[in-house]
């Protein structure tokens, strides 16, 4: 195996010396560091890259290529990685344009609720304005309704006074019938009275004058 490796490793340096791999930097995405292989897909772990990590691209496959990861302290990786986790964009750039993305959708998003909003706060006034208008014809009905009882409280009041003015004017008609029977029985009393003493007077006349008549014979 470490003879594999070696004779891995050599290939590798040939590669890097040759027009065939151009010199070329990737920057490693994604969520955890990944693991370097021996061999395109499988094969034993050469190494791990972290998030971040710029990468030379040493040469270049279907879908993985061979890269060089060079820490420090001496320390370098070679082997393969798929390509899938590389970028030519730097993890900064990226999370910017992602925060950007996420931004334009969040202003979008804000936008969309703001004109709903608005929409709502149209139909919250004019649901506001009817509202207030039907509490203006309610209060007018309820003041209609009121004025009704009352006129329907007048109106039996008139029709009972109505029937006692009935009453009061029959009543009133019995008592002028009464009275005019009376005034005209005091009429005859009173005439009565006048034509008796006027007969009393008159006898009481004839009366002296055939008394003083009877004297003067005698």
């Amino acid at each position: 195996m470490k003879i594999n490796q070696l004779l891995f490793i050599l290939l590798i340096l040939f590669l890097q010396s040759t027009a065939f791999a151009e010199e070329k930097y990737l920057y490693l995405q994604g969520q955890s560091e990944y693991p370097v292989r021996e061999y395109e897909r499988n094969g034993n772990i050469m190494g791990m890259i972290p998030i971040g990590a710029k990468v030379k691209i040493l040469r270049s496959g279907n879908d993985s290529v061979v890269v060089e990861y060079a820490p420090g302290k001496g320390k370098t990786v070679i082997g393969w990685i798929s390509k899938r986790f590389l970028s030519k964009e730097k993890p900064v750039q990226i999370a910017f344009n992602q925060l950007n993305k996420t931004h334009e959708s969040l202003m979008s998003e804000y936008n969309k609720i703001k004109q709903e909003d608005k929409v709502f706060k149209d139909k919250f006034n004019q649901m506001s304005s009817q509202l207030s208008d039907c509490n203006r014809k309610l209060s007018q009905m309820e003041a209609y309704k009121e004025k009704a009882s009352q006129l329907d409280v007048a109106e039996k009041n008139q029709k009972e006074l109505k029937r006692e003015n009935e009453l009061l004017k029959d009543r009133l008609k019995e008592i002028q019938i009464k009275v005019n029977a009376l005034q005209s029985t005091k009429s005859y009393w009173i005439w009565g009275i006048i034509l008796g003493a006027l007969a009393s007077f008159i006898g009481y006349y004839i009366g002296y004058w055939n008394m003083k008549k009877i004297r003067r014979v005698l």
